[in-house]
């Protein structure tokens, strides 16, 4: 899974950079990717959540989305497209812990 979320980590760094958004606001995208709350946000920045909102406010603007959960999207939903029904592919489906080889 490392290379995955490395490589869903670089695009998501050069998305930010494409939205201009500034290394604070980059830091704080990332953070409310990984779903931390603003309270959360404003703890580990030591600032307060007035200003976290108020940039996570600046980063939709520049990124043209509506919020958080769109945000996300942007990025995980490509990723995250429905498997094939068993029906549709006439087998069975396989528990989890057989389809991650453990």
């Amino acid at each position: 899974m490392r290379p995955h979320i490395e490589a869903l980590a670089s695009a998501a760094q050069q998305q930010f950079r494409l939205w201009n958004l500034s290394d604070a606001e980059q830091d704080i995208g990332f953070l409310l990717l990984k779903g931390r709350s603003f309270k959360e946000i404003a703890i580990i920045r030591r600032t307060n959540e007035g200003t976290m909102r108020q940039q996570a406010t600046s980063i939709y603007r520049k990124a043209k989305l509506e919020g958080r959960t769109v945000l996300a999207a942007y990025f995980f939903e490509d990723m995250l497209t429905p498997m094939p029904s068993s029906v549709e592919s006439g087998s069975k489906p396989q528990p989890v812990h057989q389809i991650q080889g453990r």
